[in-house]
């Protein structure tokens, strides 16, 4: 399965993903833990080491909207300029909108959003599917001067089991 996803950090423009790639989460929990020193000078300036899985799902049924999973805790150092309205999530069931996004859904700190997410494959045991939903607690409104304000921004293992990718990241 691959979706269309515009990537940018800081106002700069990392491409697309339009063929889906991952790493497992374990991986990427390895990279994030080892010392900023392992990667030599062309680190220097990090704050943090994020994972990240996108996907695109239904917001309260209607809109599509791009879900990215993500630590928070990495997020925070990494993306500081953000601007936050409300704060970040403290757990699993809460998620910050991008202005845009809770422009569209007409939403606020506080609201409730049902995200929905509906795949269909076929593999070697035939015609497969997966159909998953979950309402969280919208406890932030970022916004960030970029792409970002068009996204809904969720914990990471809780993004991962809506959409069907436990333990990957892109």
């Amino acid at each position: 399965h691959s979706d269309d996803i515009g990537l940018t950090v800081g106002g700069m423009s990392l491409g697309t993903i339009s063929e889906t790639k991952y790493i497992s989460e374990s991986d990427a929990k390895m990279i994030r833990d080892l010392p900023l020193s392992v990667f030599g000078n062309r680190v220097r300036g990090i704050l943090g080491k994020n994972a990240f899985v996108y996907s695109v799902a239904k917001a309260d049924g209607q809109q599509d909207v791009i879900v990215a999973g993500t630590w928070f805790d990495q997020l925070q150092k990494i993306n500081t300029w953000w601007d936050i309205e409300g704060r970040y999530p403290a757990d699993n069931n809460s998620v910050v909108l991008g202005r845009t996004v809770a422009e569209k859904l007409g939403k606020r700190v506080g609201d409730n959003i049902l995200l929905s997410y509906d795949e269909a494959w076929t593999d070697e045991t035939g015609n497969r599917n997966f159909s998953a939903s979950r309402s969280f607690t919208v406890t932030g409104i970022v916004s960030t001067g970029g792409e970002d304000d068009s996204r809904v921004f969720g914990d990471l293992d809780a993004v991962q089991a809506l959409t069907n990718k436990e333990n990957k990241v892109n």
